[in-house]
């Protein structure tokens, strides 16, 4: 079974990112440490952490893009903080 551990700790890095790229960065790498830890301590398989750990990434990029895409063409103006995600709109167009 996949780690929820190591999912959710990605799942929460990539939602990171869309406020600082390199906490982002700092908490991929602490889910890939805790990745580790958890095989080592026994409670899941490599395949368990890896599994994880790319359906996350995986879940994050696609949700993501899907969702600047709607809010996009819908006019996400009127649903966000225009200031906070000019990053979302200079990067899907």
């Amino acid at each position: 079974m996949p780690s929820r551990h190591v999912f959710s700790a990605t799942i929460i890095s990539i939602v990171a990112w869309g406020v600082n790229p390199i906490l982002s960065i700092l908490g991929l790498s602490l889910a890939l440490l805790l990745a580790g830890v958890r095989v080592l301590a026994g409670l899941h398989f490599v395949r368990d952490v890896v599994v994880g750990f790319v359906v996350a990434l995986l879940w994050g990029i696609v949700s993501f893009s899907l969702l600047g895409i709607f809010l996009i063409e819908v006019g996400w103006e009127k649903f966000l903080n225009v200031d906070k995600l000019v990053f979302l709109h200079k990067t899907v167009r």
